[in-house]
């Protein structure tokens, strides 16, 4: 992965959240994906990746096509936007923020047991 431009996600199933995506992006690589299940919520588009339409190899062939231009400049360009989405969003620091957060979201947002014994 150090060594790409860039990494071809070509699913044809309702992929969640596949590890592949998560390492690329922890080695600061941006993705291109099909449009399919969870992928177009953690490719972001023009920041860590593109996305194509599932099952259409002439489309993927198309993108990679257009954004390939320079050499794959605008993919050695998106390698930091690959690497700060994972900073943001898959440490185990910020998932342990994200964890926190459901947490108080759910304790902050649950009605109150009005027969609840009170706690002496």
């Amino acid at each position: 992965m150090q060594q790409a431009r860039v990494l071809v996600v070509p699913s044809l199933w309702y992929e969640g959240l596949p590890m592949v995506i998560v390492e690329a992006y922890a080695a600061g690589l941006p993705v291109l994906a099909s449009r399919l299940g969870g992928l177009p919520e953690i490719v972001k588009e023009g920041r860590t990746g593109f996305l194509f339409r599932s099952g259409d190899s002439d489309h993927l062939a198309s993108v990679l096509t257009d954004k390939w231009g320079d050499s794959g400049r605008i993919f050695l360009d998106m390698r930091s936007g690959a690497r700060a989405f994972y900073e943001e969003q898959y440490t185990e620091a910020a998932n342990y923020n994200q964890l926190l957060n459901v947490y108080r979201h759910a304790t902050e947002s649950r009605p109150p047991y009005p027969h609840a014994p009170l706690l002496q």
